[in-house]
């Protein structure tokens, strides 16, 4: 929500908000996302980690990866 009052993009599109909040860990644990389409500040000015898309499909073998 201190992030909607201080961004005004946030502000003019709730639906984002909504997800934001939704997505929150509360405090419990970390997310961290690696969209490849975002910056590092913009991930990280809204409270999540940030990683590299191509740093992180090095790391894992997504084709090995269960639920």
């Amino acid at each position: 929500m201190e992030a909607m009052k201080n961004d005004t993009v946030l502000k003019n599109n709730l639906s984002a908000v909504a997800h934001l909040i939704r997505g929150s860990s509360e405090g419990r644990f970390s997310i961290t996302y690696c969209p490849g389409h975002l910056s590092k500040s913009e991930v990280e000015s809204v409270g999540f980690k940030y990683d590299d898309l191509n740093t992180t499909q090095q790391k894992r073998n997504f084709e090995t990866l269960k639920d």
